[in-house]
């Protein structure tokens, strides 16, 4: 039954909660960066949209974009990217913080 691997047994000795931690960590501020930065940047579009044009977001405009400019959604959105980024430039910091050093 052997397919080519060398033994049966997988090797988790360097598997520990730390490094679970941080690629919770890392996947997490991954899936936070791509699940918001499309919003914020179609957000960031139709703020300057509305800025440049002189009549603003008309009609036409918001039925095409399916999205009217809205400004809690636009902050949320890109905290969320921000957090998201902290994470992934932040992650051995921030599983110090909450595994501590003598768990490693």
């Amino acid at each position: 039954m052997e397919k080519g691997f060398d033994s049966e047994h997988i090797e988790t000795k360097d598997l520990n909660a730390k490094g679970l931690f941080n690629l919770g960590l890392i996947i997490l501020g991954l899936l936070m960066i791509v699940d918001n930065i499309a919003q914020f940047l179609n957000f960031c579009y139709l703020a300057f949209k509305k800025q440049v044009s002189p009549y603003g977001l008309d009609e036409i405009d918001g039925a095409m974009l399916d999205q009217q400019l809205d400004y809690n959604w636009w902050i949320i959105s890109g905290l969320n990217v921000l957090i998201g980024l902290i994470m992934l430039t932040n992650y051995k910091q921030i599983s110090k913080l909450f595994i501590g050093k003598g768990k490693e």
